[in-house]
């Protein structure tokens, strides 16, 4: 079994935008954005972000990664992942 290693800051590992509703005349559209990324000791986490667009979601994932001591409220964390 490996020991954790404690990092000064978290990770950013990937984002994927996802498009959820099709824009409309009335509508944008909503678009999703999920980003994985390990915290302080190393657990991965998959956090949301949402928008009307793809940048807009990407935009709102990004300032919830740069919040680590608010992802419990956007995210999740990924079972059986960086522990070990």
């Amino acid at each position: 079994m490996r020991s954790k290693t404690i990092m000064r800051e978290p990770l950013f590992l990937s984002m994927t935008i996802q498009e959820k509703g099709a824009a409309t005349p009335d509508s944008q559209g909503d678009y999703r954005s999920f980003v994985t990324c390990l915290d302080l000791i190393g657990v991965r986490w998959e956090l949301r972000g949402y928008g009307g667009s793809a940048v807009e979601a990407a935009a709102d994932g990004w300032e919830r990664f740069k919040n680590i001591d608010e992802w419990y409220m956007y995210g999740y964390t990924v079972e059986g992942e960086g522990d070990g």
